[in-house]
């Protein structure tokens, strides 16, 4: 059954699941070389044994510089880094990551130049605001 309703206020969709309990989780069709399994600019949010959250940005498309890699070894590097968890998001030229303070921060592919320009425009984005715990005087 389709759902049409969900009692959330958002919602991501992303795939492919990476790993779950420091097991990898990509079936048979995910180490297929195509161009979604080719080595390409990736973004993944992953998890550690403490719950710690992290958001990795992976670039890409500038030979000699940044290669990319396969969703295998995104997983690899998700395991080697300590993650026990780990969802691929949105990749490719879309991979931006953007702070308030130093504005882009890794090198964007779609302008095939390495450098912080690059950037793609996009309808949707993962938004990390910073929460200051309450103090009571």
């Amino acid at each position: 059954m389709l759902e049409k309703s969900v009692p959330y206020d958002n919602v991501l969709a992303s795939y492919p699941l990476l790993l779950q309990g420091r097991t990898i989780c990509l079936d048979s069709c995910d180490y297929v070389s195509n161009k979604f399994n080719n080595r390409n600019p990736r973004s993944l949010i992953a998890i550690d044994s403490n719950g710690n959250v992290a958001f990795v940005t992976i670039d890409g498309r500038a030979e000699g510089k940044a290669m990319g890699m396969t969703l295998y070894e995104e997983c690899k590097t998700a395991l080697w880094l300590g993650f026990t968890d780990a969802l691929n998001l949105d990749g490719g030229g879309s991979t931006t990551v953007w702070s308030r303070t130093l504005g882009i921060v890794n090198y964007p592919s779609d302008n095939k130049k390495f450098d912080h320009e690059g950037e793609r425009k996009v309808s949707n984005i993962l938004y990390i605001k910073r929460l200051f715990p309450r103090f009571s005087y």
